[in-house]
């Protein structure tokens, strides 16, 4: 594995810590996943005040700065087939996505997210990740945004 990889997944873990922080700030209480198994079905399990409990997938997208665009992988090449990948067997309750410069989080349910990638309101798509062998779907980033719930510790604290 490449040292991108590395230090992507660190970054990943620090960005998981970041929301999960948030989380507890407000009043609920976290598990990271990670802690028990290296790539589990979701990054974080939330429990809310309440006591009901959501799992959540968590994106850092370190590019939409710079590119204006919010990408989300749905299918990768393996075997020399396309095969569905990222949103498509995404098992969280909710992805949150991250992005430089912004100090909030976005929150989608996978269902809506493929339901944009189904209805084709993406600008474009791109090979990416591993070996470019994975497709993005490329969404405006103003445009993606409006699509989420916006979440911070100001949000949190007013819903808990």
């Amino acid at each position: 594995m490449s040292a991108n990889f590395h230090q992507d997944l660190l970054l990943g873990r620090t960005i998981e810590s970041q929301l999960a922080t948030i989380f507890e700030a407000a009043g609920y209480t976290t598990i990271n996943t990670r802690d028990k198994e290296d790539f589990p079905d979701y990054d974080l399990i939330v429990t809310h005040p309440d006591g009901t409990t959501s799992t959540v997938e968590v994106k850092y997208d370190k590019m939409a700065s710079q590119t204006g665009n919010a990408a989300v992988e749905y299918q990768k090449l393996k075997d020399n087939k396309i095969i569905p990948s990222g949103i498509f067997v995404c098992k969280a309750d909710f992805i949150a996505y991250k992005f430089t410069n912004d100090t909030n989080f976005y929150f989608i349910p996978p269902a809506d997210l493929k339901s944009l990638i189904n209805k084709k309101k993406y600008s474009r798509t791109v090979n990416g990740g591993d070996d470019k062998r994975s497709v993005l779907a490329l969404f405006n980033l103003s445009y993606f945004k409006s699509q989420c719930e916006k979440v911070n510790l100001q949000v949190l604290k007013s819903i808990g």
